[in-house]
């Protein structure tokens, strides 16, 4: 039998949103422990981590490939910088031509 997507894509967001409702419930319970079990503190970081956790889920779902090449940015980085150095040293560097610079004395702002 073959599942259409969207029963599939529910059966995948069922698991996941029990999972971070799960974690938001026990971060939640923790931290308002610490707070003399305050309803409104537990409120506030079950609903902070609850969009935390969604924000995080969705876009690891939607950008893979971008948050797995974070880490090496540094290194593609890297090879552009000493690619760039290479064709630098290849290429004859121009100069400007030197001018001479005027030599101006406090006369010559004097008013009349």
């Amino acid at each position: 039998m073959i599942e259409n997507k969207t029963t599939s894509d529910c059966t995948i967001y069922a698991f996941v949103g029990t999972a971070i409702l799960a974690i938001s419930l026990v971060v939640a319970m923790y931290v308002g422990n610490d707070f003399h079990q305050s309803l409104f503190v537990e409120s506030i970081i079950f609903v902070g981590s609850n969009i935390l956790l969604w924000a995080i889920f969705i876009s690891m779902v939607n950008y893979p490939y971008e948050l797995m090449t974070i880490g090496s940015n540094s290194k593609t980085k890297k090879n552009v910088v000493e690619a760039e150095l290479a064709t630098e040293q290849e290429q004859p560097k121009q100069t400007l031509p030197q001018t001479e610079s005027a030599q101006y004395s406090h006369e010559d702002y004097d008013l009349p």
